[in-house]
């Protein structure tokens, strides 16, 4: 990584975690998907399996930790099929956690906002795009920047400058177990 960009993206992605209060999934996990637990504040949708997604409903947003990621990457020498492997079972641990921590039952779904949704769709994803305004092409501008910053070798070509949000829902989160 430039060590430019690390001087400004590591302390950010401290500052971001502690703001949105993420934590590994699970204690057995590689620290790859960080987690943090809010009420939905946007307009309500239904997911394809009908999972109604309400204001006020608890949901989870899910983090890269893209420090992780790469150093994982790099000393695995991982092809994407294998970081999809390693991904599916942080999300089985993610699904774990929901399933024994009584605090969490009422979570409806799981989310995330992504410049590179390619991935999320092979996890089980549903990909929303979002409207383009200030704000949005801001953090999309953002995180294409993490993206091209950190990105796996064979990810670079399928990172687009698009702001989505991925989504999964309890019951489907609920299967891989």
């Amino acid at each position: 990584m430039n060590r430019w960009a690390a001087l400004i993206l590591l302390p950010w992605e401290k500052f971001f975690s502690f703001i949105k209060r993420t934590h590994p999934v699970h204690s057995d996990a590689c620290g790859i998907i960080l987690v943090g637990y809010h009420k939905y504040r946007g307009k309500p949708f239904t997911l394809p399996d009908g999972t109604e997604i309400m204001p006020g409903s608890k949901v989870g947003e899910i983090h890269l930790a893209n420090l992780k990621l790469k150093h994982i990457s790099e000393h695995k020498k991982s092809t994407e099929w294998s970081m999809l492997h390693v991904l599916k079972n942080e999300l089985y641990l993610l699904a774990k956690e929901i399933e024994e921590n009584t605090e969490l039952t009422p979570v409806t779904g799981i989310y995330s906002i992504t410049v590179a949704s390619a991935g999320a769709k092979r996890l089980g994803f549903h990909v929303r795009k979002l409207p383009r305004n200030p704000v949005n092409s801001f953090i999309a501008s953002w995180e294409y920047l993490l993206a091209r910053t950190y990105a796996l070798p064979f990810a670079r070509t399928r990172i687009h400058r698009e702001l989505t949000e991925v989504w999964i829902s309890r019951k489907q989160l609920q299967n891989m177990l």
